[in-house]
């Protein structure tokens, strides 16, 4: 399998307060995309779930937004890369100016991530009514995404009308604008636009969000298709229970950070979970609660899930000192978990699946 998208290191911080003080929302995350992965990014509200899949678009606010990290597409011989010269065009950004260095870079970055946009990769919104152009009627909508994707002449209307067909809506649809649409409707016509494109990736964030649930089966199935191989997807999820069967692998966000990654086998699977944090989150998919504390957005050194951790809670205080320590390493094993205790304590009995 061909890599799609790489990532290394990204991290991503804005401005909070007065004084204005740095908040970092992602931190050295690290991940790679092959031709035909459905990954799963999870965690809870405020993990940076989001942040990271909009930073692989060059869709990140500035001031000052990308801190620092690779994100790399490689397609059909092509090979772009959103934040080269990332060290030096940054400038004084940081500091709060803006000098013309930084103005460049921006401008570099932002030519980059329109040859990706649509192209390349295709986001699906979790609001799909608001990202919506109300300007726009839905087939102008279809019609610029399938001219995107390589389409042109008289087949476009023609093309935009089967994609209709194909989620499930009638042809007369395309002349109604996105704020006349239910809510269901825009989920599947931003589904459309997803497949018209006919990109390499596609991100969709929570894509069965604020449906009913017998809508929301509907969803899932056109969702299913949509992820068909050798199409890569990056799914971004507040819990696996829906999606459990369709992934490939799991990447489980706390406070900015990648806590556990792997093979949904290895994650969900008999040997797994090994991070506390995500035996928490698929426990609570359970209606299992576990004591917890919310996400610390200013993490200080060492493991930032240690004011929630069920087994730090449960060790002698010599030892809790080193979930202090800075930086717990992401790996046991084969595995790839952030947490020093992890081949003591982390494997659950019988797994979660």
């Amino acid at each position: 399998m061909s890599v799609v998208v790489s990532v290394e290191g990204l991290s991503v911080g804005f401005w909070r307060g007065r004084p204005r003080t740095l908040v970092p929302v992602v931190r050295d995350v690290s991940l790679t995309i092959h031709t035909g992965d459905i990954v799963c990014l999870l965690g809870q509200s405020g993990s940076g779930k989001s942040v990271t899949a909009l930073s692989l678009l060059g869709m990140v606010p500035w001031e000052p937004g990308i801190l620092s990290g690779r994100v790399v597409y490689e397609m059909n011989g092509e090979r772009i890369s959103l934040y080269e010269g990332i060290e030096a065009g940054r400038g004084d950004l940081l500091d709060g100016r803006a000098p013309r260095s930084a103005r460049r870079w921006r401008r570099q970055v932002e030519e980059r991530a329109s040859r990706v946009r649509g192209k390349l990769a295709h986001y699906v919104f979790q609001n799909a009514q608001t990202s919506l152009n109300p300007f726009w009627t839905v087939g102008a909508i279809l019609e610029r995404h399938l001219r995107r994707g390589g389409r042109a002449g008289p087949d476009v209307l023609r093309e935009a009308a089967r994609g209709l067909e194909r989620v499930g809506l009638p042809p007369d649809t395309a002349g109604q604008y996105p704020f006349e649409l239910s809510g269901g409707s825009a989920k599947r016509v931003t589904i459309a636009c997803a497949a018209a494109a006919e990109p390499p990736l596609v991100i969709a964030d929570e894509p069965t969000t604020g449906v009913d649930p017998r809508l929301r089966l509907e969803i899932l199935a056109l969702f299913r298709e949509l992820c068909r191989p050798p199409r890569a997807t990056l799914l971004i999820s507040h819990g696996v229970g829906l999606f459990q069967d369709l992934v490939s692998h799991i990447c489980v966000m706390y406070a900015g950070q990648i806590v556990e990654a792997g093979p949904r086998g290895d994650v969900l699977g008999p040997g797994g979970p090994r991070h506390p944090y995500t035996r928490s989150l698929l426990l609570a998919e359970l209606g299992v609660r576990e004591r917890s504390a919310p996400v610390a957005l200013a993490v200080e050194a060492g493991c930032a899930y240690r004011p929630s951790c069920a087994v730090c809670a449960t060790l002698p205080d010599a030892l809790q000192r080193r979930c202090r320590e800075p930086q717990p390493p992401l790996a046991v094993d084969q595995s790839l978990v952030r947490c020093w205790w992890a081949a003591e304590h982390g494997p659950s009995e019988g797994g979660i699946a």
